[in-house]
């Protein structure tokens, strides 16, 4: 059987994924039924997205403000300069508003379709990313999909199970139901945002 190696990303913000794990909790099969509203202001009300949504207004509002004053002039060097930090500015704060907005999909999409398994973790490795930096962990773990097992690798920072991970433990993902890719991250088995335990269980038996 080949394994196919997969990425995956982090989930973000604790307390969206504390509440996707409870409502994982609740409602074990795909399709889930949750009130968007309801999450879209969790998103919204987090510390991430104020966070981002407050940086990007200010790019934007910079941007905006060397427009109207006159300074984007491409005629000349310092212009063609302004000019490139008015579409820098633009840019960047556009994608900086609009991410809640993709990371509501994200989340939406993984209550939706999201089938609930276990990933063993193969190997593992904890450190520090530079001296006095974040603790991070990395390695690779085995993810049971319905489809069958595949491997992919992770790479954590800022989750509170970290240092609970070393070879053979169990953590629980949400998996596309049609292909070998992790919609989103639990946690460990046993731990505060990794209670699906016994949903799983549930399922299992």
């Amino acid at each position: 059987m080949s394994l196919r190696r997969v990425r995956v990303k982090s989930s973000g913000d604790a307390a969206v994924a504390n509440w996707v794990a409870e409502m994982v909790d609740r409602y074990p099969m795909p399709p889930r039924p949750f009130d968007r509203w309801l999450l879209i202001r969790r998103i919204v009300l987090s510390k991430d997205t104020l966070f981002l949504s407050a940086l990007g207004t200010v790019l934007v509002a910079v941007a905006v403000w060397g427009l109207v004053s006159g300074a984007v002039d491409t005629r000349t060097f310092g212009g063609f300069l302004a000019f490139s930090g008015f579409i820098f500015g633009l840019g960047g704060g556009a994608l900086l508003l609009f991410s809640p907005l993709v990371y509501f999909r994200r989340v939406a999409r993984a209550l939706e379709q999201g089938v609930l398994v276990q990933a063993e973790v193969m190997s593992t490795k904890i450190g520090h990313t530079r001296p006095q930096g974040r603790e991070e962990a990395a390695g690779e773990r085995l993810v049971q999909h319905p489809l069958g097992p595949f491997r992919a690798p992770f790479r954590f920072s800022y989750v509170p199970w970290l240092s609970q991970m070393h070879q053979g433990s169990i953590m629980h993902v949400l998996v596309h139901p049609e292909k070998h890719k992790i919609l989103w991250e639990l946690g460990m088995a046993g731990t505060s945002s990794g209670r699906s335990t016994a949903a799983l269980q549930r399922l299992i038996g």
